[in-house]
Order: C-alpha cells, then structure tokens, then sequence
C-alpha cells in the first residue's frame, strides 16, 4: 500500500495525456457499478463532476465507499487504485472551474470552454470528492 502524497502516484494520475478513471461503488440492494469518469488530482483526494441527480450521486449519498481505478491500456499496465469514501460539494460555486480545469485535461484548453458550454449549461452539478484510505499502485 501507499499513498495519494507518493511523488510517483501523483504522477502518474497527473498523466498526460490523462487517464480514465473508473468509479466504482455500490448500487441498491449492493450491487457493484463501475462506469468511466474524467477526475483531477487535487491534494489530498480525487475529483470529478456529475449532476446531483444521477443514480451514482444517490447511491454515493446512501453508502459512500467507492474506488477509483487509474490504468494504462499498454504494456507495462501500470495501476492506481484509490479506495475511500465519496462526499458531494453542495456548494455550487467551484464546479464551472473546477469542470474546465477536468475538461481541459482530457481535450486541451482550447476545447475546454465550447465542451462545457455544450454538454454542461444545466444547473445541478456537483463536486464529488473521493478521498483515501487506501492506495494501491502498481508503478
């Protein structure tokens, strides 16, 4: 095990060009879900942004224990895994920045702005902040 503050973590869900992240928690009646997520690093946790009216926000509120898996589709397969729990930001007043800054990640600065604007214009969303109890990583 190690931890989300390992220089070598950090880097590597720092990646660039980005990773995927899969989210991973428990659906009513305990059944398991993972579903893909774009996240940042921030410093002492993983986030992302959804809609507070999602399935996966409800079932984050009724039972917080999530993982969210990190990994390279080649060879050498490297992983991080971070298992903890999940809370949501009501506040809305961090996500248009918070959206950007993801967005960029994945698309670059330049289409950053336009995405958001496109596929993100509708009041609700939310913060969701995994933060860990445990990390494992295969580096």
């Amino acid at each position: 095990m190690t931890s989300i503050h390992d220089p070598a973590v950090r880097l590597f869900l720092d990646s660039n060009p980005a990773l995927i992240g899969q989210l991973g928690y428990l659906a009513v009646g305990g059944r398991p879900l993972i579903l893909p997520i774009w996240y940042r690093l921030a410093d002492d946790h993983l986030q992302f942004i959804t809609h507070r009216n999602t399935l996966k926000v409800r079932a984050l509120q009724r039972d917080p224990r999530a993982v969210i898996a990190v990994a390279t589709q080649a060879e050498p397969f490297l992983y991080v895994q971070i298992q903890g729990e999940a809370t949501i930001e009501p506040d809305e007043s961090g996500v248009r920045a918070a959206l950007l800054d993801i967005t960029a990640r994945y698309l670059g600065a330049d289409r950053a702005e336009a995405y958001v604007e496109e596929h993100h214009s509708a009041p609700g969303e939310a913060i969701v902040r995994v933060r860990p109890s445990r990390v494992h990583a295969s580096l």
